[in-house]
């Protein structure tokens, strides 16, 4: 398992809570937060989902890369969702993580149709446009 101790509680009090799509689920005996236990796609596989995934895949590797100057772009999906976020900052490890590591998609199931999702300190709000497809 690739996480020792529950991020919320910093208690060593995690156990097996069933699979997610062939992956372990974990749950701290403490205060209840679930964990995918996932190992981290290779870089490589990374890069070629990247392609699978935007339009503008050279932009998003070139950003990826450290190679642009920093500069407003906009990442557009093949699903016809596009962001704008900065070249040189973090904005596009957050699409990744959402869309390529998938690392919502075991609590995706939980959101009904009729919620109203709020995503407080919503960053550039990517995941609400994630979670919105949802609820």
């Amino acid at each position: 398992m690739f996480i020792q101790k529950c991020i919320i509680c910093q208690k060593d009090s995690l156990s097996p809570d069933g699979k997610w799509n062939d992956w372990p689920l974990f749950k701290c005996n403490s205060c209840g937060v679930n964990y995918l236990d996932r190992k981290s796609p290779s870089k490589i596989s990374k890069v070629f989902k990247m392609f699978s995934l935007y339009k503008n895949w050279h932009t998003a590797l070139l950003d990826r890369l450290n190679l642009l100057s920093p500069q407003p772009l906009v990442y557009k999906l093949k699903s016809g969702y596009f962001f704008l976020v900065y070249a040189g900052t973090h904005d596009v490890q957050v699409i990744n993580e959402i869309w390529i590591d998938e690392i919502y998609n075991p609590w995706k199931e939980g959101i009904q149709r009729n919620w109203l999702v709020v995503d407080f300190g919503g960053h550039r709000g990517i995941f609400a446009i994630y979670a919105g497809r949802f609820a």
